[in-house]
């Protein structure tokens, strides 16, 4: 069990790294780079999570527990963020602010109506998490059916973007999101299967790379682009494997293990802080001269670093620990 978690840890050290140059405007203006990180590094999240779902465990105290995890850094932070731009608005710092649209789109949740977007993924990991177990327990005694259910919610969730309204904590994509959550839970023996292959993780890399390159079907369920159900669930795929495949790998390289495990550890911090302090180091570096690449590394670094000494403030901090933390004596917390 020790060898799966680590395993975990280091694939979220990988993919909250990804979801940071993914957000990178030289990146995404490189074009098949920035599209085949989008092809897969939220569905690796959901795939994560979904690892840790156990149909016998209470809803209540899961959705408990996942409340503390996840709603509740969401909205101290959301709060803290909205508070912040009345204060400056009323000081005449930024100009006049609409405070009830402000709260208004903090409690809808989703990208379009939240100040920091990536926290869109927050309210929508929690309700997925909660209607997952749900259809885990109402299939527990078909497990045959589990695999089909998934294949039609996922083909019907497809077709529904663009012609469905976003919804309330993206509750829309739900129909997406959860086959993933639920692939997890079914593949999670073979997905965190101990040793790396290189023959398996060669040929999966080399379909990942044609299907990107000749298919433009993208992925981006923030913007609700999903355009091939068939094409694009297979790069999702095939990217899933290859960042568990990697994390296998990097298991025996003491160093990096280390580094993507604390990442990892810390991927709930970096998603939520990553952007602004992202975005702000970008504009400085510009201001300065500072030539695209340099500044786009400089800026990757403290969209990862900066987050990082928050999660370790709130770690030490009784008040922070409160507040952002998720009621377990390690205080974790999961992405």
């Amino acid at each position: 069990m020790r060898e799966r978690h680590a395993t975990i840890d280091i694939a979220k050290g990988i993919g909250i790294v990804l979801v940071v140059l993914g957000h990178d405007p030289t990146v995404g203006g490189w074009g098949w780079p920035g599209w085949m990180i989008f092809s897969f590094h939220m569905p690796l999240f959901f795939v994560l999570s979904g690892l840790f779902l156990m149909p016998s465990r209470d809803l209540g105290r899961f959705a408990d527990a996942r409340f503390h995890s996840i709603l509740k850094p969401y909205f101290v932070v959301a709060l803290l963020i909205a508070s912040a731009k009345l204060v400056a608005a009323g000081s005449g710092i930024v100009g006049p602010v609409d405070a009830a649209q402000l709260f208004a789109g903090l409690l809808y949740g989703t990208g379009s109506s939240l100040m920091w977007t990536p926290m869109w993924y927050l309210p929508h990991l929690f309700i997925a998490s909660c209607a997952s177990l749900v259809l885990l327990k109402v299939l527990g005694g078909r497990p045959g059916l589990l695999l089909p259910v998934c294949a039609a919610m996922l083909a019907l969730g497809v077709l529904a973007i663009g012609h469905v309204p976003e919804l309330p904590w993206s509750a829309d994509l739900l129909a997406i999101t959860i086959p993933f959550m639920l692939a997890g839970w079914h593949f999670r023996e073979w997905l965190v299967a101990p040793g790396f292959r290189w023959l398996p993780s060669a040929i999966v890399l080399a379909v990942f790379v044609t299907l990107n390159l000749a298919f433009d079907a993208r992925m981006d369920l923030n913007a609700r682009v999903y355009d091939h159900v068939l094409i694009s669930t297979a790069e999702a795929a095939c990217g899933i494997y290859l960042v568990l495949a990697v994390s296998k790998g990097v298991q025996h390289a003491r160093l990096l293990s280390r580094v993507f495990s604390y990442l990892g550890s810390a991927s709930l911090f970096i998603l939520i802080f990553h952007h602004p302090v992202h975005l702000k180091a970008l504009s400085v570096l510009h201001a300065r001269g500072v030539p695209e690449l340099p500044a786009s590394a400089l800026a990757v670094t403290a969209g990862l670093l900066l987050p990082l000494l928050v999660w370790e403030a709130a770690q030490r901090l009784p008040p922070m620990r409160w507040l952002l933390l998720p009621r377990s004596p390690s205080g974790a917390a999961p992405a």
